[in-house]
C-alpha cells in the first residue's frame, strides 16, 4: 500500500524502435538526485505494464526518460516503480485509442468506397 508521502515523478518519451532501446535525457538530474536506483525502479515498473499487456509485448520500442524529479526524504524506489508501472499504463492507453480511430477510419473509407461502387452519395451518415 503506498504512503501518501512517497514521491516521484517520471516523464519519458515511448516511440517505435527496431529493438528495444533505453535513453537518459536527463543524465543531470539523475545525477543531482543520485538516482541511479530510481532510474532502475522506473525503467522495471515501465517494463512490468508493457511486456504482459497483450499477447503481444511492446518489446521494439525505444524508451527515452526525459524527466525524473525525486524528493530528497520522500522518494523511494518504491515510489519510482509505480511511477514506471503508471507511465507504462498510460502508454497502453494511447496506443489503444490510437489503434481503435486508425480501425474506425479505415471502416468509414471502405464504406464510403462500397457507396461510390453503387453509386450513391459518398458522404458519411
Amino acid at each position: 500500500m503506498p504512503h501518501d508521502w512517497d514521491y516521484a515523478k517520471v516523464v519519458s518519451r515511448i516511440e517505435p524502435a527496431r529493438q528495444f532501446t533505453f535513453e537518459i535525457a536527463c543524465q543531470d538530474e539523475v545525477e543531482r538526485v543520485k538516482g541511479d536506483g530510481f532510474v532502475i525502479a522506473a525503467l522495471f515498473g515501465l517494463l512490468d505494464t508493457i511486456l504482459v499487456a497483450d499477447l503481444t509485448p511492446y518489446r521494439d520500442v525505444r524508451i527515452v526518460l526525459t524527466e525524473l524529479i525525486a524528493h530528497e526524504v520522500d522518494s523511494n524506489q518504491l515510489a519510482f516503480y509505480r511511477a514506471g508501472r503508471e507511465a507504462g499504463r498510460l502508454f497502453l492507453e494511447a496506443v489503444r485509442k490510437t489503434a481503435y480511430r486508425f480501425a474506425e477510419m479505415r471502416y468509414i473509407t471502405c464504406r464510403r468506397r462500397d457507396r461510390r461502387r453503387r453509386g450513391e452519395s459518398g458522404e458519411s451518415e
